[in-house]
């Protein structure tokens, strides 16, 4: 979170033609980051820029990431594993932005194909990979459609099933 809010404030800096939408609940361990984001907002006054949406659901969801250009998600969590927002954002051709060397990710997201990989803490590279996509339609609309094909290759319902199965036979 604090890495995004910090990539944030440089794009921004640049273009004032985006918005960053966060979505998810604080968690009670959370108060110290939510403190130092709201801190960051403020200090950078990008309130204008940023939204908090909260917990999203069902057509909800469906609609927040119909609308979403990037997903951002550079997770520095040891325990990620195989993170759905990927898995849903790559299902509306939506290119994803997220950290390279953590679980499953690497293996999710083809850097330079389906979305862009980076290191971990670190909002200067997060920033330009936000900037090499939010730059130009052609990469994004290209890591969007190159995402869709990966989902439907290695992460609907049919083929997961199909996995399942396939492990009990073998």
């Amino acid at each position: 979170m604090l890495d995004v809010l910090n990539a944030a404030v440089t794009v921004i800096k640049k273009n004032k033609n985006v918005e960053f939408n966060f979505a998810g609940a604080w968690s009670q361990k959370e108060a110290d980051t939510k403190l130092k984001a709201l801190k960051i907002i403020k200090d950078n006054q990008i309130e204008n820029f940023v939204n908090f949406c909260g917990v999203i659901s069902g057509k909800e969801k469906d609609n927040f990431l119909r609308h979403t250009d990037i997903l951002v998600f550079p997770t520095w969590y040891p325990y990620e594993g195989c993170p759905m927002v990927i898995i849903e954002a790559m299902a509306y051709c939506c290119p994803v932005i997220s950290t390279k060397d953590v679980g499953a990710i690497p293996e999710m997201v083809i850097d330079g194909e389906t979305g862009i990989l980076i290191d971990k803490k670190n909002p200067e590279q997060l920033a330009d990979a936000i900037f090499k996509i939010l730059n130009s339609s052609e990469i994004r609309l290209n890591m969007g459609k190159s995402g869709r094909i990966r989902f439907n290759n290695y992460y609907t319902h049919d083929v997961n099933t199909d996995n399942i199965i396939n492990t009990f036979i073998k």
